[in-house]
């Protein structure tokens, strides 16, 4: 993790996870030609979602369109493609192909999957990031938690 979070293991070929975040967040400001998308919007709303794509990219997107790319960015479909892809796509060619790409397709899993001092390391380096981004920091909620329980919030 120590690795991942200073940048000497990096996301793919674009940096550490806040660079990469902020050099777009941070040049996109309110101009109409950036559309930022967040992973769990996508997955509870994703047709609504597809339907914001194809309008920033001025496409026709009829029902059926939208229904098929659906249909095509599904979870299942996605794990099946890499299954039977990853050893020639760039990126995965010659990684262990135990480590998947695609999981479980959940938001937030990772904070049970990751240990307690992982997200913090996590949160302590990114946390401004994250929270402008809309997400809720799990350190900062379990603080609050046991703040509240201890002034007799939590009954």
């Amino acid at each position: 993790m120590r690795l991942f979070v200073s940048g000497s293991q990096t996301v793919v070929s674009w940096g550490p996870w806040g660079e990469h975040v902020l050099s777009w967040c941070s040049t996109r400001g309110k101009r109409k030609e950036f559309l930022l998308l967040r992973y769990e919007d996508m997955l509870t709303l994703l047709k609504k979602q597809l339907a914001q794509i194809a309008s920033f990219l001025n496409l026709n997107d009829t029902e059926e369109s939208l229904d098929r790319a659906v249909e095509l960015s599904s979870a299942e479909r996605m794990k099946n493609l890499e299954n039977e892809q990853s050893r020639e796509w760039a990126e995965t060619k010659g990684t262990r192909q135990d480590k998947k790409f695609v999981r479980n397709a959940r938001a937030g899993e990772w904070q049970s999957v990751l240990s307690q001092s992982s997200i913090l390391a996590i949160e302590t380096a990114w946390g401004p990031i994250m929270q402008n981004l809309g997400y809720e920091l799990i350190v900062e909620t379990a603080k609050r938690q046991a703040a509240d329980k201890s002034e007799g919030f939590g009954l």
